[in-house]
């Protein structure tokens, strides 16, 4: 089974669209969207361009055959992720002032302070508000757990990034109470793409790597323009193994 995985749109219409008509050349069998389907802030100030919040969500509804939530998607509805006290985020977050959630935040959580705010339509907002944290995908030979992120924060509202194998402990033996080998990840905006297991830990740029023996986790590129060269996944269960693509150079 070949599935296409794409993650972090960020309202960017022009990228998604060039994506989807790669993916469709590839005669994908599945497309995972693992969320952050809208948001964006003057972070992307060089590629405001070609972005539409509503056309994104509408368009990854029509194709997409797997979707979860980002950490910008529950921004949109001002909604917090479901475990937000085992975060440390106070239920009332959204009716602080911005110097209040600064000082509760110490740099821990976003703050979305620059975030360029869109009306959604309604029906991109009850679409958004429809979607799971996580999801459980078969694919043939074995299964594979789809998240924005990893745990403890699946959904992405707080700043840590993880470094070392440790880090990615606790989301592998979420993986294996779920049966799963492999679990994918964006959030990251990554130059090509993060594969972890308990024995190994191999970071690399945009290409094709084998998947490991045993459980493994694999973050992602962002699909959207910004800091970061936009890219999507392909991941091969028959083949054992995953493709990095970076989006400008097709």
């Amino acid at each position: 089974m070949l599935l296409a995985i794409i993650s972090d749109i960020h309202s960017d219409l022009q990228s998604l669209e060039k994506a989807l008509e790669i993916i469709d050349r590839h005669n994908c069998d599945r497309i995972i969207c693992l969320g952050d389907i809208v948001g964006y802030n003057y972070h992307y100030a060089d590629s405001l361009d070609g972005r539409d919040p509503d056309a994104c969500c509408r368009l990854v509804r029509e194709t997409c055959h797997i979707i979860i939530r980002g950490n910008h998607d529950l921004h949109a509805l001002k909604k917090l992720p479901a475990n937000h006290p085992q975060l440390g985020i106070p239920a009332n977050w959204y009716e602080l002032p911005l110097d209040q959630r600064t000082e509760i935040s110490g740099n821990r959580f976003w703050l979305y302070a620059d975030e360029l705010e869109h009306e959604l339509s309604k029906s991109s907002r009850d679409f958004l508000d429809s979607l799971p944290a996580y999801y459980v995908a078969h694919a043939g030979s074995f299964s594979v757990l789809c998240t924005h992120f990893i745990a403890p924060d699946i959904v992405g509202a707080t700043q840590g990034s993880p470094a070392s194998r440790k880090d990615f402990r606790r989301h592998l033996s979420i993986m294996r109470k779920e049966k799963c080998r492999v679990g994918i990840a964006g959030h990251a905006h990554l130059e090509g793409y993060v594969q972890v297991s308990r024995k190994y830990y191999r970071m690399n740029y945009f290409g094709t790597e084998n998947l490991f023996k045993g459980s493994q986790v694999i973050i992602g590129p962002a699909l959207s323009r910004g800091d970061s060269r936009p890219g999507f996944m392909l991941l091969d269960s028959e083949k054992e193994e995953f493709t990095a693509v970076p989006l400008e150079s097709i």
